[in-house]
């Protein structure tokens, strides 16, 4: 019997705004957004949320009432590169495999094996849209991984 388990939290999310304020061909960057003072960004509760607060989702990961597009020309806005409080979704994949050794002979070894990746069939999603003024703000439209895939083997070893 083998397993291999993989359990990654996710990458803090980079902020911009659609419109552009300052000169891309000068700065070569995009502007940030800005935020609003004192607003909890974090949407908190997951599946087992007990306190009756808004629950994160693919189509409301994080609150983006909370952006501001906003900012004063030449400027960026007050969100930092990176936001550490709001990551993408992480990774918990579990892949398993079963496999028996049959002697036939001396030297011959017969081996089945049975494989399965992404045992449990959990749904590994994309990035959410970090874009504020995009019609898809907040929302996570993709996903990374593939099904469930189960594969049988034979091997002889001589």
């Amino acid at each position: 019997m083998n397993g291999v388990t993989t359990f990654q939290s996710g990458y803090p999310l980079g902020f911009t705004n659609a419109t552009n304020n300052i000169a891309t061909y000068a700065y070569g960057s995009n502007t940030r957004p800005n935020i609003v003072p004192g607003c909890n960004k974090v949407i908190g509760g997951g599946i087992f949320n007990r306190l009756g607060t808004a629950e994160k989702s693919a189509n409301n990961y994080f609150n983006t009432g909370c952006f501001s597009s906003a900012v004063p020309l030449f400027t960026y806005g007050n969100e930092s590169r990176t936001d550490n409080q709001l990551r993408t979704p992480g990774v918990a994949n579990y892949d398993f495999a079963l496999y028996k050794d049959t002697p036939i002979r001396e030297n011959v070894v017969f081996q089945f094996r049975v494989e399965a990746f992404n045992l449990f069939n959990r749904v590994q999603f994309g990035s959410p849209n970090t874009v504020v003024g995009n019609s898809q703000f907040g929302n996570i439209t993709t996903d990374l991984n593939t099904p469930r895939l189960l594969q049988m083997a034979g091997r002889i070893t001589f």
